[in-house]
């Protein structure tokens, strides 16, 4: 399985199965969904920091560089605040 290139699908799939989640990056209103991603390491690596940065404004629901919401669960739009 060396060299096997997954879809970003499978790659989620994966993560989950491994005891990751799906991150979801939002506006910083946090009405509009910008990104996913299959883990916190790609996060950090689109958004240009560190994956325990990702995890600690996931825990502590602050904005990540003014302008971005970050969560492991999608936000419905009657949860929105």
């Amino acid at each position: 399985m060396y060299g096997q290139i997954y879809s970003p699908d499978t790659l989620a799939k994966m993560s989950i199965a491994k005891g990751g989640s799906l991150i979801f990056v939002y506006s910083s209103d946090k009405t509009t969904l910008l990104y996913t991603f299959y883990s916190a390491r790609k996060a950090a690596e689109y958004l240009g920091t560190n994956h325990q940065a990702i995890m600690r404004y996931i825990r502590n629901g602050g904005i990540f560089k003014e302008q971005w919401f970050l969560s492991t669960s999608l936000i419905s739009s009657d949860k929105k605040s």
